[in-house]
């Protein structure tokens, strides 16, 4: 069975009302997924879904003890005069899958109505996760201001972002031409002076596709990584 991309599967104002419960009743942690779920009083296979929302919107992040508030975390927790509408609109726009979708309709100036259709037919999202899907992204996207209730935008990002290419699968099919010297290292398929294209060759036969900047600093380097974690906690769910 296929598996949709990554997406929060819980909404943004959900996350924030449960991180605040979180908050008042154990305080700002760390805190493992197991006290977080005990604190506000929900079964800890269930809360994990919202731990990775939380992780998606950049509200919490994964830590060596646990998981604690991040900066926008914070800033949306305790904003100072003017801060929250920012942080908002940053929190909506950080799930990848969100910013391609926003970025991509802000030139039209409104969300398509069928916008679980166009999630599965262009965005790489199951059938039967599209419903779901939409409704989170629309319900989160309204919360944070972005659009309104006729899924119109109110306040954009900024430059277009492109659907996924037709040849970004044409070079995933041909993977397997590429020669690995073992099933853990990354080989280089393609480095120019402006990115490079790393494969990673994964189980029964499937591979991965990392696209990056040909020049990273360590701030980059942090970034990738957290998102590589939040990779760990789809596994099992869903």
């Amino acid at each position: 069975m296929a598996r949709s991309k990554a997406y929060p599967g819980v909404a943004l104002d959900a996350c924030v009302e449960q991180l605040k419960a979180v908050r008042r009743a154990i305080g700002p942690g760390p805190h493992s997924r197991e006290a977080m779920a005990d604190a506000v009083g929900v079964a800890s296979n269930t809360f994990i879904r919202t731990v990775a929302a939380m992780c998606h919107f950049g509200l919490m992040v994964r830590a060596s003890d646990g998981y604690q508030v991040t900066d926008l975390g914070r800033q949306v927790l305790d904003p100072l005069d003017g801060e929250l509408p920012d942080a908002m609109h940053q929190a909506v726009y950080n799930p990848r899958l969100y910013s391609q979708v926003l970025t991509h309709f802000e030139t039209e100036g409104q969300l398509p109505n069928r916008l679980a259709t166009v999630l599965h037919r262009r965005f790489g999202i199951t059938h039967n996760a599209a419903d779901l899907a939409a409704k989170i992204l629309i319900r989160s996207a309204e919360h944070a201001g972005v659009i309104d209730g006729d899924l119109r935008f109110m306040r954009t990002k900024g430059a277009e972002t492109p659907l996924p290419r037709e040849e970004d699968d044409q070079r995933a099919a041909t993977v397997s031409d590429v020669k690995f010297k073992n099933t853990a290292e990354a080989s280089v398929v393609r480095s120019d002076s402006d990115q490079q294209e790393f494969y990673f060759r994964l189980t029964e036969g499937r591979f991965a596709l990392l696209r990056v900047p040909a020049e990273l600093n360590s701030r980059d380097i942090e970034i990738i990584t957290k998102q590589i974690e939040l990779l760990e906690l789809q596994v099992g769910d869903g």
